[in-house]
């Protein structure tokens, strides 16, 4: 750098924390960073986690919990409408964040930095590093008004776009061109990657950094702890893939090798699958691929042990032959199983795609072409037949070293851009404005993870609107803490609907959209992405917009995740998209009126299929998940007390006259 004065720089956790992969992003940059010593890191730590972050809240309540002795009801309450007991939260929460962000990345990674906690999305960084005078932000995956290093992962969707519906392939198209657009200078996990947002979204050479290939020791795991490995009841001898179940990691390429070794007489050939078996994209591929192993007859010859602890896995991957990467995509040179195998010494096999050309081959990391089961079969076998010693700890030590400093220099290479590059000085000229509608009665408990969901959001052109039926909980005096931040109306109602059309007339937004207490937006990136569509002039003759919702159980645990796929006209017969997932352009309650409030249930389904069926209005299914749906709510009671039924066929001969049920199951059963 040319400037050796000291700087205070936070890294933001936000997006980061809540991912394993992502956990291990910030802990490399958190260590490049403390190499050069003489400037002041803080960690940006969210004070209200994201409600899809289970573990961050369960950690950080149980914190708070033992921090502050109160009930949860009155930590709620008495924190928004008493200004000392926030004051208090405030301080005992930086203790239970820090806490919790060591649980999370080490104690050695925190060593010497600064906990910031902030509230209130985008908006609460841009404040909390105002009033902690920071210099620079990073890695962000959002634009602020003070100088900031973005980051952007990789574009699978352009290379494999068969892993992405059309919907998602231009949400992730318009997310990149907007942070190329917005950011001075970002920072990517390869060559490959920067060349494809140069080619692609004609980002600048300048612009782009490429940090290098850096395996990094973690601490301890040079030491070897058998009582970790010895709790698997793992074979002798193995090979271990060390990937979540995505559909590109190609995990049956894998299988299909096992299955040629076993065959040429390699009988004792074993293959350790560590990572979590899921891949909400294609919610079958983990079924199919257990069947495929089955049906090869490789059971006794795999262990599928699913996400264990990182210590754990690196034990596992000491004793192991090599580490296999059969992936067909990659944001980094060989993804975060290399980084570490190379680092331990580890011998490695990973397919030889384009950014894999990027690591250090030679005898112990050979690569194989892409999906040749072949290719990798021999590899395989020449390092299982091989004698190997590990290298020296000192030598480990002393790559580990000088592959930092690299890395190290990179990094203060983007704070110094950012700081020098004029940055924006205000958010981007945003037309589209969101009235946010929450209705509630008697919901203290509920209120407070709804509004932090919404004004979580990185884009902030929206309104929030609560509606009170007349609340003696204290629900009232949360909604009164957020001052003029929420327009809110507090007086009895005739029902859901009845509420939901007085939040309707003083509605000012372009987009209406309603969202119960209780119920959380799926992730901050929410409104940019609707936003993203519906400000389209391509989607200008789109009245509705929907997605898909997460359902909660009343014990917190994930319930259902359902998928509204684009909705034929005769499902709106019978139970159609809930209010939850779906956004309306103001005018079609200016056209076709509010809400039917003698609906107790289904008022809100009742409107999506005056819309659609009655107006012929076109509705856009955008593919993503919108919110978390807690269940068991008063919808549900309804639903068990039977008054729904009721509801379904005052829809059904409404807008389908005398069309008997059995026409409709038929339907949907052939659809």
């Amino acid at each position: 750098m040319t400037s050796h004065a000291p700087l205070r720089i936070a890294i933001s956790t936000f997006e980061f924390a809540h991912l394993p992969g992502a956990r291990d992003l910030l802990r490399m940059i958190i260590r490049g960073l403390k190499l050069r010593g003489g400037h002041d890191l803080y960690l940006l730590v969210d004070a209200d986690p994201p409600a899809e972050d289970e573990t961050w809240a369960t950690s950080l309540a149980t914190a708070t919990r033992k921090l502050l002795p109160v009930s949860e009801r009155t930590r709620q309450t008495l924190g928004h409408a008493e200004r000392a007991v926030r004051g208090r939260l405030r301080m005992l929460t930086r203790s239970g964040l820090r806490r919790t962000m060591i649980a999370l990345l080490g104690a050695d990674i925190l060593d010497g930095l600064r906990v910031l906690p902030y509230r209130g999305g985008v908006a609460g960084i841009e404040s909390a590093c105002r009033s902690a005078g920071i210099d620079v932000v990073l890695p962000t995956t959002y634009s602020l008004k003070i100088p900031f290093v973005s980051y952007l992962y990789d574009c699978q969707h352009k290379h494999l776009p068969q892993n992405f519906s059309t919907n998602d392939i231009k949400l992730r198209d318009r997310f990149f061109a907007r942070l190329i657009g917005e950011s001075q200078v970002m920072l990517v996990n390869s060559q490959h990657a920067k060349q494809d947002l140069q080619n692609f979204f004609d980002a600048r050479d300048s612009q782009v950094i490429a940090l290098p290939f850096t395996p990094q020791l973690d601490p301890g795991s040079l030491s070897s702890k058998p009582e970790l490995k010895g709790k698997y009841d793992l074979p002798g001898r193995f090979f271990l893939i060390s990937n979540q179940f995505w559909i590109h990691k190609s995990h049956e390429t894998a299988l299909q090798a096992l299955r040629l070794l076993v065959d040429e007489g390699l009988d004792d050939c074993h293959i350790v699958f560590t990572g979590e078996m899921n891949d909400t994209r294609f919610p079958d591929y983990v079924p199919r691929f257990m069947s495929q192993v089955d049906e090869m007859g490789l059971r006794r010859h795999t262990t599928f042990l699913g996400y264990i602890p990182k210590r754990d896995q690196l034990e596992i991957m000491r004793s192991a032959v090599a580490v296999l990467q059969t992936t067909l995509f990659e944001g980094g040179p060989g993804g975060g199983a290399i980084y570490d195998a190379v680092a331990m010494g580890v011998r490695a096999i990973v397919s030889g795609i384009p950014i894999n050309h990027e690591l250090p081959t030679g005898p112990t990391l050979e690569l194989f072409e892409p999906a040749n089961a072949r290719d990798l079969a021999d590899r395989m076998r020449n390092f299982w037949r091989d004698a190997y010693r590990r290298p020296e700890d000192a030598e480990l030590v002393a790559r580990a070293e000088d592959a930092l400093k690299i890395y190290s220099d990179r990094l203060y290479e983007a704070v110094e851009r950012a700081q020098t590059c004029p940055h924006t000085q205000s958010a981007p000229a945003r037309g589209v404005r969101i009235s946010v509608i929450t209705v509630v009665k008697n919901a203290a408990h509920e209120l407070p993870e709804t509004l932090q969901s919404v004004f979580g959001q990185g884009y902030q052109n929206f309104e929030y609107i609560v509606v009170d039926g007349g609340s003696d909980d204290g629900t009232i005096d949360i909604v009164k803490s957020y001052g003029d931040a929420i327009k809110y109306v507090c007086e009895p109602d005739e029902g859901i609907y009845d509420a939901m059309n007085k939040g309707i007339a003083i509605a000012s937004g372009d987009v209406l959209y309603f969202l119960n207490a209780g119920d959380t937006l799926y992730d901050p990136h929410v409104f940019t992405d609707v936003v993203s569509v519906i400000g389209d002039p391509a989607y200008r003759e789109y009245g509705l917009f929907y997605g898909n919702v997460q359902f909660i159980r009343p014990d917190g645990t994930l319930g259902r995740h359902l998928e509204y796929n684009p909705f034929p006209f005769y499902y709106y017969a019978d139970n159609c998209q809930c209010h939850q997932v779906c956004f309306y352009r103001r005018e079609m309650f200016e056209r076709y009126g509010s809400y039917d409030k003698s609906f107790r249930v289904y008022g809100d389904q009742e409107f999506n299929a005056r819309l659609v069926v009655g107006h012929d209005v076109p509705s856009f299914y955008m593919g993503r998940l919108i919110v978390r749906y807690k269940e068991g709510g008063f919808s549900e009671e309804m639903l068990i007390s039977g008054a729904s039924a009721c509801e379904k066929k005052r829809i059904q001969r409404r807008y389908f006259g005398d069309t008997p049920d059995w026409f409709f199951e038929r339907l949907k059963q052939g659809h």
